[in-house]
Order: C-alpha cells, then structure tokens, then sequence
C-alpha cells in the first residue's frame, strides 16, 4: 500500500512480494505442564522453603547436586508458568524456572521453507532468489525470539485466534489441521470463508500454519485454533459495517484474541463500539503502510486509545522501522518484522499450485506475528485479561534505539520474553465512551523502495457536499480539537544495589514520556510477598512500599527519588534480594493519562 493515497475505505495494510524453500531439523513436545527447578535464597530454612513451595502450590519432587537447589511439581490445576512467578515472587527464593527439555540440537521445525522465515530466525544472510529484494542482508538476532519458546516447549495454543479479513484457503494444506469449524463470511453471507484475495491466507499462515509437519513453512504456533472469518471482497476493501459485524461474529463465537491486519483513515464510532464492548477480547491492529505518525495522522483502528487494542509498526531485517510503515509513539505499540515475510497463499490464486506461498510485505504482516506470539502467552497463563496480555507483550519487548521514539514500548517483539515476563496485576484502565474525532488525512509519501503494491483499494461514497453559506454570513471560528491522547511512557529502573538505595530512600526511577507530563511513581510488592513480610493482612491486592514523582517540560527522561514507607523500610530491613513492581502515571497538560508499569529483582 506504499503508493495507492489513502481513502475513506477499510483497506488491507499489505503489498506484495514473491516466494520458495530450504532447512530442516529436530522437532519438540509442547509443555504447558512439566516441572520446575528452584534454587532458594542464603539462609532459607526448610520451614521457609516449604512456605515458599505451598505458597506457589508446588511440591518438592527431587534434589539437584547443586546447594539450595531442587525440581519442584506444580499442583493439579496450576501451569509452569504460574509455578514459576509465584516462586519469584517470594524472598526465600533466589530463582526458578522450567525444568526446559533438552536435545541434540535447538527446536527448528522440519518445515523445510523454515530456512526462508527471517522473522522466525534471523541469521543475518537472508536469501538471494525469488523475492521483490533479491538479496539482502540483516543482522543476526534480529527476529522474535520464537525458538527460544519453542525450545521450552510452547508450540501450541488452544487459544481461539479470529482472521478478521479477506478469508483464508480453507484447503490449504498447510494451514487446514489449524483452522477450527464455524467460520463466516460476512461478506457474501454464508459459511464459506474462502479467501478470493490472498492477504487472510498469508495472515492466518503467520499465526498458526502447521508446524514441524514436513511441509512449507511453520507458524508461530505450530498447533493453533484459527478461526476464519472473511469481511473483505476479492478486491481487498469493504465497509466498516462489514468488517464491524465480522469483530462481533469472532467474539461470539470465543475469540480470545483477533488479528486485524486492515484498517482506514476515518474515525468510526460504530468500529470504537465493537471494539470497547468486546472487553474480554484482545485485538492485535496493524499500524498502516503511509510512513505517517500515527499521533496526528488518521489512521484507525489502531489510533483507538483502548485496553484491549494492540497496535503493530513493522520493521526489517535489522530492526530498523520498515520505510512504509506508520509509527507514533502514543499510538502505536510496538514493532515486529514486516518486510519479505514469507507465509501460505491460496493454491487458487498461486501461479504454481504445487507452491502456495510468497513474500508479502506490511504492517499486515507484522500484526499476526504478534497475534501468534499473543496466542501462546495466553495458552499459557489463560487468566490473564486482554489488557494484562498486552502489557505482557509489551513490557518484554526487546529494546531497540531506533524505535524509541516510534513505538510506546520501544521495541520489538520478543515471544521468549512474554513468555518469561512476570504478569501484569494491574486493573485494566477505564476508556473514553466516545471515539476520538478527526485528525488530518494521510499524505501518501513517494515510495522508498520499488515495489508497487498490487492489492486495490475500493473508496467509500464520498460524502454529500454541504450547501455554501451566503456570503455575508461570517465564516464560522475554525473548531480546536481536543487533546484526548495520551502521552507514551516508559519507566525504568536500575537492580544492582537498587535495595540499599531505597532503604536509605536515595533510590531514582527514571521514565521516559513522549511530551511534556506530570509523572507519578508508585513500587508494589505483590500480595504474597506482602503478606509474607507482614506488611498485609492478605495476599488478594498488591501493597504500595514506595512513591515518588517526576516533572518532564518537554519530552524526554528524567528520574525521580522514590520514598519508601516507614513500614517498609522496617519490614526490609533483613531481605537481601526483592521482586518488586514500578508503575509510572504520566498526565499531560490536557488531563490525559497513561500508566505503565515494570516487574524487576532488586538486590542489595
């Protein structure tokens, strides 16, 4: 879409590439159960060791050769990764994790276009035939971390993902094992949500084409529970009506999580409606293909400021923004690959129908790479809600210093990371009852590299031009728009020594905001930890040890002391090691607000 002017119209946020094959190797059980490997802290007592094991609903199952080392089982009904949190979070223990499988080598799917999926594992040498760049390179490591999760054995998700979009190949042989019955096409209404462009087929494909079966390529989750649901016509578009009733029918119908690689330059208060209302529900958003800011520019579904909307900017294969994709550092989450991403192709619509793949390009495509990465965090902490997912997501990105001042996270997508990261407790925030109005339209930027999307667009009817006023009558003072965005933030928070430092209430935090803001700082112990250093009569809410603030004139970093209480400062006295949370609040001049928060391990 690098060079096709945006219109009034729901448009797919993708341009076309090429396509073919090379890899192979070992493959890997999926494990959301297993056990976990616990080393306690110094002087833990096998009282407290037990403590820390019940609180964490474990049970002890072997000793390791190794001092204040153990395997510990989860209970019945709590996941790894559950058991692995509720241990770090307690002071008698120095670390856990999973008791990870190892083999002869990493967990690289048989796939054997596997080789081709930069985005999946990034070796720096990309590939020399077949696609719109016919050689390039990238830089090593520059991809999503996906096989380090898959190496812990998170493969699968039997979490129900909705394609919002153009339908899929319901025959693809790569994809047919991973989609579920009972997909729609709203667009021609029936039950048929064959896909007569393309885009939905390569969407679906990033998310979940089978994996490890010897056949094309591997999706993020190799076993997944896609959900088809077609709003767009052959040509790509559709109205927002359209696509409306297609949200609604994925959300009936138990979509946890909805991928929505399209979008337009109008506001819609209907579209925010749907969105709002599916509160249960994650949406994963593409940011657009206009090289714009997505902060004064239209561009929506992504610009909707709501809890349960994850807005994507693609990058290349050295984490730099791609050259077409739409940024903001308010609106606009975070980045994933987005560039020569290989993924299925309807056989129907493929020039060799024993080969249907290719490489396509856009924001499209960076938005189910984190629909995939979302779908195996939540298969394995189903609990969480839309908005802690997100920020799951979104605090384990991967930092990259191109990208700070483009997206709210400041990075790149980093499955192993999410996966790892602590969950959020936070309350998800209320939002606006209103859409936000009008912005300006998109200015379509020359294109930086030569390819030419080929997917149309179809323009909604213009609207009716309104009757001039006479000319005596005084023209009308020009409307100031409300400001009701609200500012990017991002805290931080040094470890080493941090626990010393805030006993002696000399600790900073520092955070970044992307304009001028009020911030407030707040340190949380989770309630466990709480209780178990008697500051709380119960473990059900998070306790507040520490407060500080922060005045940014402009945007910037700047930090900020943070006091502990006296209570605290009393009940840390003895810890030498403390897992504690840091919330940042940023208000802007206009009222706005915006918080974000960050899980680390202090030490003294």
């Amino acid at each position: 879409m690098r060079t096709v002017p945006r219109r009034s119209s729901i448009a797919l946020l993708a341009a076309v590439s090429a396509v073919a094959a090379v890899v192979a190797a070992p493959s890997a059980a999926t494990a959301a159960t297993g056990d976990v490997i616990v080393k306690y802290a110094p002087g833990a007592d096998p009282v407290e060791r037990a403590e820390a094991r019940a609180n964490a609903d474990v049970v002890a199952r072997d000793t390791l050769p190794l001092p204040r080392t153990e395997v510990v089982a989860p209970e019945a009904g709590t996941t790894v990764a559950q058991a692995v949190a509720d241990l770090e979070r307690s002071p008698d223990v120095a670390y856990a994790e999973p008791d990870a499988p190892r083999s002869a080598g990493s967990t690289v799917p048989n796939d054997p276009l596997f080789g081709w999926q930069w985005s999946l594992q990034n070796t720096g040498a990309i590939f020399d035939r077949r696609s719109n760049h016919p050689s390039y390179a990238g830089t090593a490591g520059d991809d999503i971390d996906v096989l380090a999760a898959w190496d812990m054995g998170v493969t699968k998700s039997d979490v129900t993902v909705g394609v919002v979009d153009s339908g899929v190949d319901l025959e693809h042989p790569d994809l047919k094992a991973n989609l579920l019955t009972g997909g729609k096409d709203i667009f021609d209404d029936d039950d048929t949500p064959q896909d007569e462009n393309g885009h939905g087929t390569h969407v679906a494909g990033i998310i979940g084409a089978v994996g490890n079966n010897q056949l094309g390529i591997s999706g993020i989750a190799w076993k997944a529970s896609v959900l088809p649901v077609r709003v767009l016509g052959a040509d790509g578009s559709a109205p927002v009506s359209t696509v409306v009733a297609g949200y609604t029918y994925a959300v009936d119908h138990g979509a946890r999580i909805v991928n929505v690689s399209l979008g337009g330059d109008r506001p819609s208060q209907t579209e925010y409606d749907a969105l709002r209302n599916a509160a249960d529900t994650l949406f994963v958003v593409a940011a657009g293909n206009d090289a714009v800011n997505v902060d004064t520019t239209d561009s929506y579904p992504c610009a909707y400021d709501l809890p349960n909307v994850l807005c994507v900017a693609a990058t290349g294969a050295n984490d730099r923004l791609a050259s077409f994709s739409d940024y903001g550092p308010k609106s606009v989450d975070i980045a994933a690959p987005g560039v020569d991403v290989l993924s299925t192709y309807p056989t129907a619509l493929s020039s060799d129908r024993t080969w249907p793949y290719r490489w396509l390009d856009g924001t499209s495509m960076a938005t189910p790479e984190v629909t995939g990465a979302a779908a195996l965090v939540l298969g394995q902490d189903p609990a969480l809600t839309p908005y802690q997912l997100r920020e799951k997501l979104l605090a384990s990105a991967h930092p990259v210093a191109g990208l700070e001042d483009k997206v709210a996270s400041g990075g790149r997508l980093d499955v192993a990371a999410a996966l790892a990261q602590p969950s959020p407790t936070d309350p998800t925030p209320a939002s606006s009852l209103t859409a936000p109005p009008a912005r300006q339209a998109a200015t379509t930027p020359t294109p930086t590299t030569p390819t030419t999307p080929t997917t149309p667009v179809v323009s909604q009817p213009a609207p009716v031009a309104s009757t001039p006023l006479p000319s005596t009558a005084p023209a009308p003072a020009p409307k100031r728009t409300a400001d009701t965005t609200a500012p990017a933030v991002t805290p931080a928070l040094a470890t080493r020594g941090a626990l010393k430092l805030l006993l002696a209430r000399r600790l900073k935090a520092s955070v970044a905001t992307s304009e001028r803001a009020t911030v407030r700082f707040e340190l949380r112990l989770d309630g466990r930890t709480a209780k178990k250093l008697h500051l709380a009569n119960s473990s059900a809410k998070a306790v507040r040890i520490a407060t500080g603030g922060a005045t940014l004139t402009a945007a910037g970093t700047k930090a900020g002391t943070l006091r502990l209480t006296s209570a605290a400062k009393r009940a840390l006295g003895p810890v030498r090691r403390l897992k504690v949370t840091l919330r940042a609040t940023a208000t802007d001049a206009a009222g706005n607000a915006r918080t974000r928060s960050r899980t680390v391990t202090i030490t003294r």
